[in-house]
């Protein structure tokens, strides 16, 4: 008799040999020989059980999901609890629902009537401190950081802001070296050979321009800025011959670089307003100091009533920090800066105390017209000289 292998036989026997291409292949090309002689059995589908009845648990767990889909009729005939009884035995599940709140209207704002809102400045916790104590507290910021704050203008302008002043030995033909058949240079006590010393010299917009001048005399030039020093000596017409420039803090330490050389003028311009208040009298007894007796001190700063104050005074107004006054004449720019303004009796006061004797303070008007803008600058500025007795 001829044996017939079924197809299913093959496919059990593919999958379950031990390799399975051989395995498989073997039981697959079986089932397509035998498929013409002897008919394959229908492969159907598992009868489903019924779903058992829905029961509630105190922590009911989340059936696997099924593709299988139910009808109606293969439901249980177990009736589902009401949700009254779900709520009441298991408060969790359906939460009773919450009364919505009453919305009312926002009244409308009319911006017009309100007053501008102003965040008031404190940088510090003590923002209900008095004012006297912020202002001291910038007094000791400026006064104690004036070296710095210079350091940092001069490394930002590099020597590009202030011109050089021409007008020098206009206002002081004592500079220029004696001449008999000059009688408007008298020079100082009739020398030639002058040592003159300029205290804040910058970048030496006043030594320059009286290089050419003064052909024999030796400039002293000094400033706490180690940046306008180092402008200074990299100038063209620097030479080490003719300029001894240092570093020195002239509001806090001799200029010991002079050494025991006197000094037979002197140079202070636009240098003491620069500094507080409280030290002015030992500036000047410092420089009094290196100067030979006749000698002579030339002096030109801010005034009372300058136009820079009055700008200080208006912002001061509006309540800004930088740019109020610290004390009478006595204000801070907004680089943190300090300006000073003289009046001619607390100047000419200052140098009788140092030793020296007055020989011209007075107090000049000059009237500056910026032609682009079409506006008039009125300008006060004091000016002065000193002889060391």
């Amino acid at each position: 008799m001829k044996r017939v292998r079924s197809g299913t036989e093959g496919v059990g026997e593919g999958a379950g040999g031990g390799d399975g291409s051989g395995g498989g292949g073997s039981g697959g090309v079986g089932g397509r020989e035998t498929s013409s002689l002897a008919p394959t059995p229908s492969l159907s589908a598992p009868a489903l059980s019924p779903t058992p009845p829905h029961t509630l648990s105190s922590h009911p767990s989340p059936s696997p999901p099924t593709s299988t889909s139910l009808s109606p009729s293969s439901l249980p005939s177990q009736r589902l609890p009401s949700p009254e009884t779900l709520t009441s035995s298991h408060p969790s599940i359906i939460p009773s629902p919450s009364p919505s709140p009453s919305l009312t209207p926002a009244p409308a704002l009319d911006f017009s009537k309100m007053a501008p809102f102003k965040v008031p400045y404190a940088p510090y916790p003590e923002a209900d401190r008095s004012v006297a104590d912020r202002i001291a507290r910038l007094r000791r910021k400026v006064d104690d950081h004036a070296a710095l704050q210079w350091e940092r203008f001069y490394r930002r302008v590099n020597g590009n802001f202030f011109k050089d002043r021409n007008w020098l030995t206009t206002e002081y033909p004592e500079l220029l070296p004696y001449s008999d058949t000059n009688p408007g240079c008298p020079g100082v006590g009739g020398r030639t050979a002058l040592k003159i010393a300029e205290f804040g010299c910058g970048v030496g917009n006043t030594i320059v321009p009286l290089l050419p001048l003064c052909p024999d005399a030796v400039f002293y030039g000094s400033d706490f800025s180690p940046h306008a020093i180092k402008v200074l000596r990299d100038h063209p017409q620097f030479s080490v011959d003719r300029v001894k420039a240092f570093i020195c803090d002239i509001a806090s330490e001799d200029p010991v670089a002079i050494g025991d050389v006197e000094m037979d003028a002197v140079l202070l311009i636009f240098v003491l307003s620069a500094i507080a208040p409280d030290r002015h009298a030992n500036v000047l007894r410092r420089i009094a100091k290196v100067m030979r007796k006749g000698a002579l001190l030339f002096f030109r700063d801010y005034g009372v009533g300058d136009l820079a104050e009055k700008r200080f005074l208006k912002k001061g107004e509006r309540g800004e920090e930088f740019g109020q006054t610290l004390a009478t004449n006595w204000h801070v720019r907004q680089d943190n800066t300090q300006a000073y303004f003289f009046s001619i009796e607390l100047l000419s006061r200052l140098f009788v105390e140092a030793g020296c004797k007055v020989v011209q303070c007075k107090m000049m008007e000059v009237e500056i017209v910026n032609q682009k803008l079409g506006v008039k600058m009125f300008r006060r500025w004091i000016q002065g000289k000193f002889e060391k007795l």
